[in-house]
């Protein structure tokens, strides 16, 4: 704290630094790092912003690798969630004060960046610092476009270099690890929010939506094989965020039903998202099914091929929540006698997707009980396709021919 008072020149500044950050092996509690840290940062301000940065984060990749090591060797000695929790609380702690110093000197954020970019492979926590750095407004989309850049590129890289078996013996170690790698680093990201990470999570489920629009995409500067990898890692990433923190569920539903919604590109990976949330915790989803209602409501803007999957994506909840199920059927019986003839279209290949729903689920190795409520079900869902043989000849035929489908083949 003296030192920041006092005039050193740029080669003085950089000796502190290093003098300093030699030092943080020697601080015996991790407790007091967050604080020698800040000093740090604020040492920042008079130079040397890209020896303080790659200093700190190389010195928590240490730390990180310590504890895995440790937890590798001596299972018993602690927990691994004491262990982690106790690491990630000052971790939790250094990035906050890294995210201050930054609103404070961008020029310390732009040296974030640029260490981050400059990077092949990126730690945990070296990540999740880029992540907190999204949260500030005038770093968003440069820390966003960055991490997705380095995951792509490290994917695409190990596919490329899989595929040249003759230049395996001239790669430099570790070289093409990028698809284990962008998918290790999103899901251990994930997991450690629950212990001192959370204020990354928004950045993180962020990065990972806009990840999905990208790799869905018809044209990409990527391989289709990396696409697809960057596309599962975020859908892992999204459902274990989903599960843990309540206040991104909210935003998660809106984002997919937005896409899903105005048919953008690729909107048909957020519905097998929305299946995957519905099937993995029913329970977490049931407060935002009003959400899918609304979407379905709005069916004159769907295609009834996006209808039909939207309406089997929200099939665990429609099996398991009276009220989603009562306005659900409520929706398709208004749309199905409504003046657009695509509309009722629409509305009836939703009710066939609902009869097969119901049919497998009365049909599976559940309790009697469980089973009269499900037939009671597919029985309310046939009433309602029943009143669809009394419209036009267009409609009728459509119905005939569904049902004809339905029964020769039972997944149709």
């Amino acid at each position: 704290a003296a030192l920041r008072e006092t005039a050193l020149s740029a080669a003085q500044v950089e000796r502190v630094a290093g003098r300093v950050l030699r030092q943080l092996d020697h601080v015996a509690e991790l407790a007091e790092l967050p604080a020698m840290v800040y000093q740090l940062l604020l040492l920042s301000r008079s130079g040397s912003k890209q020896t303080i940065v790659g200093g700190v984060l190389a010195y928590f990749d240490g730390l990180e690798q310590n504890a895995a090591s440790e937890q590798q060797q001596n299972e018993q000695a602690q927990t691994p969630q004491q262990r982690w929790r106790d690491l990630g609380d000052t971790e939790g702690t250094v990035m906050l004060h890294i995210g201050y110093s930054i609103k404070q000197d961008f020029e310390l954020g732009d040296a974030l960046l640029a260490h981050a970019s400059a990077s092949d492979a990126l730690s945990s926590f070296s990540f999740a610092c880029v992540l907190s750095l999204a949260r500030i407004h005038r770093f968003e989309k440069a820390a966003t476009g960055a991490l997705r850049e380095l995951l792509l590129r490290g994917m695409h890289d190990r596919d490329m270099s899989a595929a040249a078996a003759w230049a395996r013996p001239y790669l430099l170690a570790g070289s093409g690890s990028g698809s284990t790698g962008g998918g290790r680093l999103l899901r251990a990201v994930a997991e450690r929010s629950a212990y001192g990470w959370d204020q990354v999570t928004q950045s993180l489920v962020h990065l990972c939506l806009t990840t999905l629009d990208s790799t869905s995409a018809k044209r990409s500067a990527f391989s289709a094989s990396a696409c697809a990898q960057a596309r599962e890692a975020c859908m892992r990433t999204l459902q274990t965020a989903f599960a843990g923190h309540e206040f991104v569920r909210g935003e998660i539903v809106g984002q997919i039903m937005q896409r899903v919604t105005f048919q953008t590109e690729g909107h048909e990976r957020f519905l097998e998202l929305l299946q995957r949330l519905a099937r993995a915790d029913t329970d977490a989803l049931r407060p935002y099914a009003s959400r899918i209602v609304d979407a379905l409501d709005a069916v004159a803007v769907l295609a009834g091929a996006t209808v039909e999957r939207l309406v089997r994506a929200a099939a665990a909840l429609f099996l398991d929540d009276a009220s989603f199920r009562t306005s659900l059927l409520l929706v398709l019986r208004k749309v199905l006698f409504a003046h657009a003839l695509d509309e009722r279209r629409a509305a009836l290949g939703g009710l066939f997707v609902l009869v097969d729903v119901a049919a497998r689920a009365a049909t599976a190795n559940v309790s009697e009980r469980q089973r009269q409520q499900r037939l009671a079900v597919l029985l309310e869902v046939v009433g309602l396709l029943r009143r669809s043989l009394t419209q036009q000849a267009e409609i009728r035929t459509a119905a005939y021919t569904r049902l004809a489908q339905l029964l020769d083949d039972p997944g149709a």
